[in-house]
């Protein structure tokens, strides 16, 4: 009976323990005891579950992968100068040509070619280190290979170009003719082919072969400690990081961990690991034959990854860190642990690769500026062009100004002065933005703007008001269209070498259905379905978007102005006071084309209509002073979303994609695709600061969205509450601001240079900024809550990062960034540095039950700071006054916007005060989630346009990390700009 319940939990923890996140390592019990251990399996899985530390178990002594001693061995398989003769290119893995030869006494050996050839003899090396067998293997910086025939000299070589994706010139560097052309081949690394011992260096490996045995599992971690890639400079610096209380390795793509490694075995082997010293590293290393430069690196990085593993795996107790240093140099070859030399005589691997270009580095810079120039003076140009088009407005006033001065004398009556304001305007730029646009969401993209606008109204002001008075006002109909094309963009200088009629977008338009006709006859159909997709595929590149938005509807707008300096006897622009007011009212038609992958374009058509009012406050002197403004919208829009795969567009098809792109209409489309419909009800209140250069901007906002999907099979609604809070500095909008004063006010020009004002100013050039971001989504099935800090900037050096990272570190309460992160980064451009935590409904719950104490525990524990006794009781009570305004209606199946607004003011004080940290472990790891970005281009760094990822912190599980509106992205494929109609609404990043 005991060991029939003993079988019975052996088989319910084999069910438990495959419940793992595929390709990682648990970092607890999770994985069934291995099957080699000197206990049996069950009773292993026994000991496991009562607490005990199972990695202390030894594996049988009669493993025969493991030898008596600890010593690197050194073969020689082949001798100096001898020559080899060709045989066979054996099959291996792409990456590796493994060939066949024969020596001069008959003997069959076989060498391999490879960019990673002396990562086998890392491999090689640390695994013997720890142990274990491997079979005879000896590296020849150079052999003699003969061919004897030009069949085999050719297959040999075009070998190479296929298996190792690089030009055979890296390792043939000499032919030398004869009756047989023998190659002169340089770093080669040989094996036996008699060998009977698995060969462990390749990093193969899979349950057929591991059977559950430690000695083979645990492996991956010595494999992975090592496994460099062919640019030492991409060869990371940390060992492993942690993701939902798993371990996730540092290594290549091509080393897969099918090793089923448990967290037993890691620790068992990595206590062999540990064990070795600085000297021991240095000899794996240094008999790797590397050039010497790239010795001193590896040294150092694979201290530092070892150290990594340390505490990941939770050894720090057992033992201690190993000295390393970051900055190591090397000559002119390696400097502050970089790798300047991308190839060393005698090695066929490109020891480095470069930085990887950004749109904004400092080589672009310049073309930035000529971007804006080119910006600029197509402004100008349509600028005096659309001045010839107005009827009225400004000027007719000034004008009419004159006459009744002429007419009345300057000491004229109070009195309403009206002219028309009748304009036409062409609208054409070329702009290079940072962030989303749109609805896409590009880091960098590319946008041409193509538009005509029509606007009939009137303009008012009331004269002879007391001198330092002034009012103007106006009203307007006006009727817009606007063609826009946009690009993500990988170079500012190919974009300004675009050609200028690429800015008539409505040609573009036609280009992508050119030489269709919808009357084509029906022999013309095979060419009409072929064209309307080759032109789709050649002119619209993936990620690009064209845009079609036509906008009309009412608006009016009053100003009152104040000259405080002529109250004062000064000049009357030296300090103006205004107040302002405007509403608008519109509807809006978009239509969006959007090459989504290399077969699938998506066709948004919406359908809304939007209501603003803005209410502003400012003072100007002849630059811009100081300024308040509140912006109040509230939208609704009907969107029709298709998903349409190119390879499947047949005939009639074809004709109504053609039709639906040249008439900007969607409609045309329904009979033969099914759209998703979604809609959107949004209201927005959104206010700003401004002093000088300071930006300080706010965005509340409260969504409905309904999505029916396309074949009926699920509908989802979602309540989505987005608060952000950004402050930071504008020096470009400013400085654009402040000659634009100079040119009205002290040259009187009738002139503007253009400006893209962003909620966000560290989107700006120069520009920085602090974002606190909440967000709340809840469906009839989930809530979530996530809360953002983010630092983000156009540019920001490596001290003055890590300085954000400490700051980072300290809210979260957690060493989240490793400032070795961005070790190789001199600078990063767009810098986007974010924490991103996540909490379930029930840990919300849980907020909800806090009582004083708990707070007062807290911020005593947990506190962003240390508070006094006072302090921390005026804290306290500013928190539950703050959690009793959103607790009175918190009902899962009913959550107003309004309780989600006093939720997101509760949670953004709450976490002023107190770590992130202190509130995940108080609300339970299991209800909350935690991790850090770092995103931005980093100089200096080869990977530097690759997202850095965190540990992660809490084990919130994962089917509970997407918020609802991230869900139905998945589910449907849309742009996350359109879902959330983020173009119908303020985003502050």
């Amino acid at each position: 009976m005991q060991k029939l319940i003993l079988s019975l939990l052996f088989l319910i923890t084999n069910v438990w323990a495959s419940e793992v996140i595929p390709g990682l390592i648990p970092l607890k019990y999770s994985l069934k005891a291995a099957v080699d251990l000197q206990v049996g399996p069950q009773q292993a899985h026994q000991m496991a579950i009562k607490g005990h530390d199972i990695s202390l178990i030894d594996i049988k002594k009669n493993s025969n992968v493991l030898k008596d001693n600890n010593l690197i061995t050194n073969h020689v398989l082949i001798d100096a100068n001898e020559a080899l003769e060709f045989v066979d290119i054996l099959p291996s893995r792409l990456g590796i040509l493994k060939v066949s030869a024969k020596k001069e006494n008959g003997e069959i050996i076989h060498f391999y070619l490879s960019k990673k050839n002396h990562n086998f003899l890392l491999r090689k090396n640390i695994l013997e280190k720890i142990g274990y067998k491997v079979p005879q293997t000896q590296f020849l910086s150079k052999i003699n290979l003969s061919f004897n025939d030009t069949v085999d000299e050719e297959y040999f070589k075009a070998s190479i170009d296929d298996k190792l994706l690089a030009s055979s010139s890296r390792w043939v560097k000499e032919i030398i003719k004869g009756n047989k052309n023998t190659y002169v081949i340089e770093d080669v690394v040989a094996f036996s082919a008699k060998s009977t011992i698995y060969n462990l260096t390749l990093g193969i490996m899979n349950k057929n072969i591991h059977r559950d045995r430690r000695v083979l599992r645990s492996v991956y971690i010595p494999i992975s400690l090592v496994d460099t890639s062919e640019s030492v400079n991409l060869f990371s610096w940390k060992g492993a990081r942690i993701v939902l209380g798993h371990a996730s390795l540092n290594h290549g793509a091509w080393l897969k961990n099918q090793y089923g490694t448990s967290y037993e075995d890691a620790r068992w082997i990595l206590r062999k690991i540990l064990k070795l010293s600085r000297s021991d590293i240095s000899e794996i290393v240094v008999r790797s034959h590397y050039p010497k430069a790239i010795e001193h690196l590896l040294i150092e990085k694979i201290i530092s990854r070892r150290n990594s593993l340390l505490k990941v795996f939770n050894l720090s107790n057992e033992f201690s860190e190993l000295e390393f240093d970051p900055k190591i140099s090397y000559g002119q070859e390696l400097v502050n642990g970089d790798i300047r030399k991308e190839f060393f005589p005698g090695y066929a691997s490109r020891f480095s690769f470069g930085n990887p270009q950004s749109p904004f580095s400092n080589s672009e810079l310049g073309h930035y500026a000529l971007s804006r120039l080119q910006s600029e003076s197509f402004a100008a140009v349509i600028g005096q062009l659309n001045n010839l088009m107005v009827i009225g407005g400004e000027k007719a006033y000034r004008e009419k100004l004159k006459d009744i001065v002429l007419d009345q004398g300057l000491f004229y009556p109070t009195q309403a002065v009206i002219v028309p304001n009748i304009r036409g305007n062409i609208i054409l730029s070329r702009n290079i933005i940072t962030g989303n646009y749109l609805g896409t969401n590009h880091q960098v993209q590319s946008v041409d703007n193509f538009g005509v606008s029509f606007s009939l109204g009137m303009f008012v002001g009331i004269e002879g008001l007391e001198a330092p008075l002034s009012f103007k006002g106006g009203a307007n109909l006006s009727l817009q269209r606007v063609y826009s094309h946009i690009k993500p963009l990988e170079s500012i200088k190919k974009a300004i070498k675009e050609p200028y009629k690429n800015l008539i977008v409505p040609l573009f338009q036609q280009q992508l259905a050119k030489n269709q006709s919808s009357n084509l006859v029906e022999s013309k159909a095979s060419l009409l379905e072929m064209n309307t997709m080759e032109n789709i595929k050649k002119n619209l590149k993936v990620g690009e978007s064209l845009i079609i938005s036509d906008f009309i509807g009412p608006d009016f707008n009053v100003e009152i102005g104040v000259s405080l300096s002529q109250y004062m006897i000064l000049d009357k622009n030296l300090l103006k006071a205004y107040a302002g007011f405007q509403k608008q009212s519109m509807l809006v038609s978009r239509y969006h084309l959007y090459r989504a992958s290399k077969d699938e374009i998506h066709i948004y058509q919406d359908d809304g209509k939007v209501l603003n009012l803005m209410l502003s406050l400012r003072i100007d002197s002849y630059i811009p002073v100081v300024g308040i403004s509140g912006r109040w919208r509230a939208s609704k829009n009907k969107m029709k979303y298709y998903q349409v795969d190119l390879n499947e567009i047949k005939q009639e098809k074809s004709r109504a994609l053609t039709a639906s792109i040249i008439k900007n209409n969607s409609s045309i489309l329904d009979e033969y695709f099914k759209p998703h419909k979604i809609e959107h009800s949004i209201k927005d209140f959104n206010s700003s600061f401004y002093a000088l250069f300071f930006r300080r901007n706010r965005i509340k906002s409260s969504q409905k969205i309904i999505v029916k999907h396309k074949d009926d099979k699920e509908s989802y609604r979602i309540t989505r509450r987005y608060d952000a809070y950004t402050n930071g500095l504008d020096f470009e909008n400013f400085a654009i601001e402040s000659f634009n004063k100079f040119f009205q006010t002290i040259l009187e020009w009738d002139y503007n240079i253009q400006s893209i004002p962003f909620i966000n100013p560290g989107l700006t050039m120069g520009g920085r900024a602090k974002n606190r971001v909440l967000v709340t989504e809840f469906d009839q099935d989930q809530l979530v809550f996530q809360y953002e800090r983010i630092f983000n900037g156009f540019k920001v050096k490596q001290k003055k990062a890590k300085k954000f990272l400490r700051k980072l570190n300290q809210e979260a309460g957690y060493k989240i960034f490793d400032p070795i992160s961005i070790k190789s980064s001199r600078s990063i451009l767009l810098y986007i540095l974010r924490l991103k935590m996540k909490i379930d409904y029930a840990g919300i719950v849980k907020l909800t039950n806090f009582k004083r104490a708990s707070f007062r525990y807290m911020l005593t524990k947990y506190g962003q700071n240390q508070y006094d006794a006072l302090r921390i009781e005026e804290m306290a009570d500013r928190l539950i006054k703050l959690q009793n305004k959103f607790i009175k209606r918190f009902n899962r199946k009913n959550i107003s916007a309004v309780t989600l607004k006093n939720f997101h003011k509760f949670f953004k004080v709450f976490s002023k005060m107190v770590t992130l940290k202190g509130i995940m472990l108080e609300l339970g790891e299991e209800n909350a989630f935690l991790q850090g970005e770092i995103q931005g281009f980093r100089q200096g760094d080869e990977k530097g346009d690759e997202l850095i990822l965190s540990d992660t912190f809490g084990n919130l599980p994962i089917p509970l990390h997407l918020m609802p509106s991230e869900k139905v992205t998945q589910k449907i494929n849309i742009l996350p700009g359109e879902l959330l109609a983020t173009w119908l609404s303020e985003k502050t990043i």
